[in-house]
Formats: C-alpha cells, structure tokens, sequence
C-alpha cells in the first residue's frame, strides 16, 4: 500500500460523496457560528451589564476552552471523519451521523484532556532545554534554537500520539491511554508511508491557494476519504495483530 494507491482509491471513492461531505460541513459551520454568537452575546452582555464583567467574561472563554467547546462543538466537527470513514468503508451517507459522536462527548473530551497534557508536557519539555541554554549563552538566539530542536521531539510525540487515537477511542472500548499508545506504534511502524501522505497532502493545499483555494471542492472529501482508508488498513489490521497475540499467549 502506497500513499498513491490510497489517493486513487479515495478519488474514485470521492465520487457521490462530494455533496454529501459539503452539506455536512455548510451544517457543522453554521453549528459553530451560532454557538459562537451566542456565547459572544453572554460575554457582552456580561460585560456591559455587571461590574464584575471583564472576570465573567474570562470565566466565560475559561469554560468555553476547556468544557463547553471540547464537549459539543468538537464531537459534531469529529463528525465529519465519521462520514469520511463511513464512505472508506462503503457504508452509505446518514446526516444524522453527524452528531453520532454526541454519544460519546464525555469520552472525546477525555481525549481531548489527554491531549492537551501532551501539549503541557512537550513545552516543558521545550523548556527544559531553552531556559538554561539562555542562562549559559546570555543570548536569545542561541536559546530558540535550542527550543526550536527540542520542540522537534514533543511534537513527534504530538503528532503520533494523537493521529489516530481519536478515531481508536471512538470506534472502539479500549482505554485512552491504550488507544495513545496504539496509535503512537502504528504511525511509528508506518512513519514513512503517513509522513508522506501528510506532505502530499499539504503541497495540494498549498497549490490550491494558487486558484484561490477552489480545488479545496475536490481536495478536501478526497483526503477525508483517504484519512478513514488508513484507519481501516492500518488499525484494523494493528487491532487484528493485538488480538493474535493474546490469543497466542493465552
């Protein structure tokens, strides 16, 4: 399996899709923006209203950023993998499946925690190494890039750690941490083939700005279709190994 052969697959998979991927996506959009209206018409109101409005406002963004958003707005956004690994599958288009992740907001927002402390740990980590190479040097420059090169290995991590693993936790009953952990050794096992996936895939974007972003019509469910194949060959078949080696030991 190449990042070609899955490209080809997807394209000719994207036929019948198109419209379906973008009426979801015009629904997930309008969700967003009358969710941010409405949650930028309390914090004004807080604020014109109430002689603490400024810390109302705050607490407002503090609970949007890290419950409110991560709970309901995200679940609905991580919908649209959904569609995209429902069409990879062959499983025919349902709307409503949309909001199917609802069902399991609490456990996405879990993740979404879990990530986020992978985020904290790698800019320690980014810190351990830049803050005393300031001290040493008394220079600026020599300590960015010093940060710069140890930020190279958190976001390895970052990008292992969680390409995957959303899909995992959603799809199937293992723990976070376990689908973490799944996710980190199949993308490390398949480095070369989802690296260049990543870089295809951002050169087409890049190009599309060329023509004003217009091929995005065509690029965007292609590589949505694309990113459900690989869940399906890779973890499917990763899952299928794990379970071989339990029944093997057992």
């Amino acid at each position: 399996m190449t990042t070609s052969d899955i490209l080809k697959e997807s394209k000719s998979l994207r036929e019948g899709f198109k419209g379906n991927y973008f009426k979801a996506l015009i629904v997930t959009t309008l969700i967003v923006v009358v969710y941010n209206f409405i949650l930028f018409s309390i914090g004004f109101l807080l604020g014109y209203n109430t002689t603490n409005g400024v810390f109302l406002s705050a607490i407002l963004d503090l609970l949007d950023t890290f419950l409110l958003s991560p709970l309901f707005i995200f679940p609905i956004q991580f919908g649209l993998t959904l569609l995209a690994l429902d069409r990879a599958q062959n499983k025919p288009f349902e709307l409503k499946r949309l909001f199917k992740p609802l069902n399991k907001k609490w456990r996405l927002l879990l993740f979404q925690y879990a990530i986020m402390l992978v985020v904290f740990a790698g800019m320690l980590f980014t810190a351990l190494f830049a803050i005393p190479a300031y001290f040493i040097s008394k220079e600026f420059l020599p300590a960015i890039a010093v940060g710069l090169i140890a930020l190279l290995v958190p976001l390895y991590y970052l990008f292992t750690l969680s390409y995957f693993s959303g899909l995992m936790i959603y799809k199937t009953d293992i723990d976070i941490l376990d689908a973490l952990k799944r996710s980190h050794r199949v993308v490390q096992s398949n480095l070369k083939l989802i690296v260049w996936f990543v870089t295809v895939v951002f050169l087409q974007v890049l190009a599309s700005a060329l023509l004003l972003f217009i091929p995005l019509i065509w690029i965007l469910p292609k590589v949505s279709i694309a990113y459900g194949l690989l869940y399906d060959r890779l973890c499917n078949e990763a899952s299928g190994e794990d379970h071989t080696e339990v029944t093997t030991a057992i």
